[in-house]
């Protein structure tokens, strides 16, 4: 992974068949594929009435990928609310809960609108990284090798080796960190070259 950070440890079978993975590769690794069961999860939008009472519950509870936080009414946020169904594929009808939120002396009301959240199982195929490299590659390697795609022959591995820069001081190591973590640990058929940034 000579551009990025080693954030996963599984491809999913989907992700595999995407990146047109040599079938024997698939075959030779078919012990290793394991089914995994997603649990429920639930994915809410909070509305409120002004952007005051927004920062408010952004305060209390925090922003993250499982929720959204907009500003009007039920009535007016309807279109936005569609199409945030659609984009995220919300398909199970909502539960709308109203509550109030006690403020130091102030309390409002506000909507959370819920969905639950169902996704299916899949299969995954776990993996252990051998070689991780954050920097030093020239502008070329990020025109000619794909962010997030999987390379499955060594000819790729020995190109990409061709695009580090030449480098002083601690980092005059990588050419050598790269022949050792990713040439010399290579094995085709067996391993995947991962380049993320």
């Amino acid at each position: 992974m000579p551009a990025g950070k080693p954030a996963a440890i599984s491809f999913s079978l989907e992700e595999l068949a995407e990146a047109d993975t040599p079938a024997v590769f698939l075959e030779k690794h078919q012990h290793l594929l394991v089914q995994v069961s997603v649990p429920p999860d639930t994915f809410s939008i909070f509305i409120v009435a002004s952007e005051q009472q927004q920062q408010v519950v952004e305060q209390q509870f925090g922003i993250h990928d499982n929720c959204r936080l907009l500003t009007g009414t039920m009535e007016s946020l309807a279109p936005m609310i569609s199409e945030i169904e659609k984009e995220l594929q919300l398909t199970a009808t909502p539960t709308i809960i109203t509550r109030d939120l006690h403020h130091g002396t102030a309390t409002f009301t506000y909507q959370l609108v819920q969905y639950r959240t169902v996704y299916p199982d899949q299969t995954l195929l776990h993996f252990a990284t051998y070689g991780h490299q954050c920097a030093q590659m020239n502008a070329r390697f990020y025109e000619d090798f794909t962010n997030d795609r999987m390379y499955f022959l060594k000819a790729d591995v020995l190109r990409a080796y061709g695009y580090i820069q030449p480098a002083k001081g601690a980092e005059a190591s990588t050419p050598h960190n790269f022949q050792k973590d990713f040439i010399d640990n290579f094995e085709e058929g067996t391993s995947i070259f991962y380049p993320g940034w």
